[in-house]
């Protein structure tokens, strides 16, 4: 115990003593002979625990256990398994029979109270539907860690084969994981349930390879066990899709596995259409069109779009596959084709599926939720930008991102990174639209891009910053171009940057049109750097036929020319960028990372 300066301590310091002579309390007294903790209490200790007082620097850490939960460890170390088993029976079943016990609604605290009392006693069937109910409401609260340990803490009560001890020891299928071979159905199907919050939990930690192989040993009880026929089908889909999204990120480009992914993603539509649920069949149909994506295959990723269309209606059922899978993936899908559309040639449907995404879809999402957001209108933006109607694309951004962001007070753990970099890149290019360009925002723009901090991204989205970041060097270099200044090092800082994209030795297809937009933006550079060397051999060449003239004919000067111009500054723009942040009339801002 730690007293606070403004307490009395005295008072304090005798009343602890007093629950000490009383033993009411046992302290913690560290031993200067053997360095170990030693319990100290019993008779005369009156007067010890006086000069205590008297030697005690209230700075100092004392520690108390009661002494009631020491008789009772020491009773319960004294009696046989059976008893004490016995004893935690007698005990939880006297909680449940209180009418006050609900498990939706009930004091967590009780409710693991209860969970430990039925876990000592060994009984699975009871204490998982506790380790379920109140895991669940720590992930709500957002306690991810706290609730994997719940999870297995119960999942780990199955090798003991607990549920019927009275069978004595049991016999284990070879084929299973490590699942009881007479496990009875209910006992299964609370494993399974117990793997897919496990599973979860480890996915929102960021843990995929644990999550994957929490999904694997689910999937193989499923299809192993004796009593997998006997389940509740509503099992089969959150195990099927997890290990779906696992296995194809994991895997969607080996030959080896390609033919057994495809199968799973086939049987979970199958799956999702036998339980004629159209938010399962939705994700399930985003999954298949999201494999065949990342294989290349665009027109077969397409045709499963279009199943989508007459499936999906983002109003009745965006909710729900949020609800049940924790991200609207079928909504994700229709973002994700505008850039198909485009991979495949056909532009006007790509635009009539951007007014889909902007017009229909984006409504239904917490503007607040800025990662969400993102991931819907980046394709977008960037399919805008290309065809040119970078002008729109700024408009959703500041309007669905960036001023919400700083409005409602968004959150956001990634994208926010990429709000300078894609925003610079159509303020250039509104500049190259108008024909008139800021000196001071480029010579901003320019110093933002050069710091090698502002492209460390988050590894999912290093893609698309680098992209971002390389276009806008090919646009600045240019700039420097015209006015006869040195583009050399915007040059070098885009082809790093850009060629992290284009060479990249991942062979996923998922982001080859940002891949294109970069190996243009590569190629520009490239152009720009073979004119410079071009310019610079032709350079000394002539000077060299400048040496060997006669000598009235010698140029005047050090060969060197200062061509500085000077560009037109807009006195005013709609947008300002700033070393603070980016802004819209309103005076919104994006603080630069």
């Amino acid at each position: 115990i730690r007293v606070h300066p403004e307490m009395d301590e005295l008072v304090l310091e005798l009343s602890l003593n007093a629950a000490v002579d009383e033993l009411i309390l046992v302290e913690d007294i560290e031993d200067d002979d053997d360095d170990e903790m030693s319990l100290w209490s019993g008779k005369g200790s009156h007067v010890e625990s006086r000069n205590l007082v008297a030697s005690w620097n209230a700075v100092d850490d004392r520690f108390f256990q009661f002494s009631h939960a020491m008789w009772r460890k020491s009773v319960l170390d004294a009696m046989l398994s059976e008893q004490k088993v016995h004893l935690h029976r007698t005990i939880a079943d006297a909680m449940e029979k209180e009418q006050v016990l609900v498990m939706e609604s009930s004091d967590i605290g009780r409710l693991l109270t209860l969970f430990d009392h039925w876990k000592s006693c060994g009984n699975f069937g009871k204490a998982a539907p506790l380790a379920l109910a109140v895991g669940l409401r720590l992930e709500e609260w957002d306690l991810s860690a706290q609730s994997l340990d719940l999870y297995r803490d119960a999942l780990e009560m199955c090798y003991e084969s607990a549920d019927n001890p009275e069978e004595g020891e049991q016999n284990r299928d070879e084929n299973e994981v490590w699942l009881p071979a007479s496990a009875p159905p209910a006992t299964v199907e609370f494993i399974l349930r117990l793997h897919i919050r496990i599973a979860k939990c480890h996915a929102h930690l960021g843990e995929q390879e644990q999550c994957a192989t929490t999904f694997e040993d689910a999937y193989k009880i499923m299809t192993t066990s004796p009593k997998a026929a006997k389940l509740n089908r509503e099992l089969v889909l959150p195990i099927i899709s997890g290990l779906c999204s696992i296995a194809i990120q994991r895997n969607v480009i080996s030959t080896e596995l390609l033919a057994a992914n495809e199968e799973l993603v086939e049987r979970f539509v199958r799956e999702a259409r036998e339980r004629d649920d159209e938010i399962h069949i939705s994700r399930a149909l985003a999954m298949k069109a999201s494999f065949y994506a990342r294989l290349g295959n665009f027109h077969r990723a397409l045709e499963v779009q279009e199943e989508l269309d007459q499936v999906y209606v983002v109003e009745m059922h965006s909710s729900g596959i949020r609800e049940e899978y924790g991200k609207d993936y079928a909504g994700q899908s229709y973002a994700d084709s505008v850039q198909w559309y485009m991979l495949v040639g056909d532009q006007p449907r790509a635009e009539r599926q951007v007014d889909v995404v902007i017009q229909q879809h984006l409504p239904q999402f917490d503007l607040r939720d800025v990662d969400t957001v993102m991931e819907i209108i980046f394709p977008v933006l960037i399919v805008l930008k290309s065809i040119g109607r970078s002008r729109d694309a700024e408009t959703i951004l500041f309007n669905n991102a960036i001023n919400p962001y700083h409005d409602l007070g968004g959150s956001s753990s990634c994208w926010l990174k990429l709000f300078n970099p894609i925003a610079y890149l159509f303020e250039v290019l509104k500049m190259i639209e108008d024909g008139e360009y800021d000196d001071q925002m480029l010579i901003e723009i320019e110093d933002w891009v050069m710091d090698p901090e502002r492209s460390i991204f988050n590894i999912d989205l290093q893609y698309k910053g680098y992209a971002l970041i390389g276009e806008i060097c090919s646009y600045l270099a240019s700039f420097k171009i015209e006015k006869g200044e040195d583009p050399q090092m915007l040059l070098d800082r885009g082809h790093t940057v850009l060629t992290r994209v284009v060479y990249a030795a991942d062979d996923d297809q998922c982001e080859r049109f940002m891949v294109q937009q970069a190996r243009k933006a590569l190629n520009a550079i490239n152009e720009m750097e073979d004119a410079t060397e071009a310019k610079e051999k032709d350079s000394a060449a002539r000077g060299m036929m400048i040496e060997t003239a006669p000598q009235g004919k010698s140029r005047n000067g050090n060969g060197s020319h200062d061509h500085r111009g000077k560009a037109t500054a807009l006195g005013s723009s709609r947008q300002q960028l700033s070393g603070d942040g980016v802004s819209m009339d309103a005076g919104k801002c994006c603080v630069i990372l």
